[in-house]
């Protein structure tokens, strides 16, 4: 009962959590509504992508390619971005463009790392994965908003805080993404051997590693480029993806 109860919250909050990061992830880096659409049609064909790739097994070790099939869906996203950015300048302008705190306000929707600590604590996950992803997770997501804000009111240090915190959020997204690897039972990778069946190449779960994490990589990358490209984080109003959208 527990578990199709924690399979049901999952399946909820990862549904809502997907809509809204690839939503924001759409209007953060959309210069205009044709621009904004154009990259929710991308996020939304990825998403279907990974449910179906989901459903026909091809994530399971077992039926699939296991965690080698996870791997891709997590770095290759992030590849082809950073690939991008360094081989384009007119990405790099664009990703100049868009104001950092709206990348660090991202990851609020981490704060659904509590998942984690639910499957930990009813015995899907075991080993350090759970406790690890989880509380790393909630910390980044609640300070998310928090420092978006002192980013957005040009506050003393805020530069530097927001630094710390891209670093200590993308230092948990790979932390998180090894744990994982090894703990899988499927895994060729697998260290801790105390979980009995997998859970991270299943759906809704699958979601976090095949779309969520990439996300937020991506918006940490973004975050470093711009923190670290000039000495003000923040854009001109001028240049603000919400004023041209309108």
């Amino acid at each position: 009962m527990l578990v199709n109860s924690l399979h049901t919250l999952g399946s909820i909050g990862l549904g809502a959590s997907t809509v809204i990061t690839g939503g924001l992830a759409a209007l953060t880096l959309g210069r205009n509504a044709t621009e904004v659409r154009r990259l929710s049609i991308v996020a939304v064909t990825w998403l279907l992508g990974i449910v179906i790739l989901g459903a026909l097994g091809v994530f399971n070790g077992r039926t699939g390619f296991g965690t080698y099939a996870v791997g891709v869906a997590v770095a290759l996203p992030v590849l082809v971005s950073v690939g991008a950015y360094l081989s384009n300048a007119q990405v790099r302008e664009r990703v100049a463009a868009v104001p950092t705190e709206w990348l660090i306000a991202i990851h609020a929707t981490r704060i659904l790392g509590v998942l984690f600590l639910l499957l930990h604590a009813q015995g899907s996950l075991r080993g350090p994965f759970g406790p690890v992803a989880g509380w790393g997770d909630v910390i980044i997501g609640l300070l998310a908003l928090p420092i978006a804000w002192l980013l957005a009111r040009q506050a003393a240090s805020a530069r530097t805080i927001a630094a710390t915190f891209t670093a200590a959020g993308t230092a948990d997204l790979f932390a998180a993404v090894s744990l994982g690897i090894m703990s899988e039972p499927d895994s060729p990778f697998r260290v801790w051997t105390l979980q009995a069946s997998p859970v991270m190449s299943e759906l809704p779960w699958l979601l976090i590693p095949a779309f969520l994490v990439p996300i937020y990589l991506i918006a940490h990358a973004a975050a470093a480029a711009n923190l670290f490209a000039r000495s003000d984080p923040r854009t001109p109003a001028t240049a603000s993806p919400a004023m041209e959208h309108a």
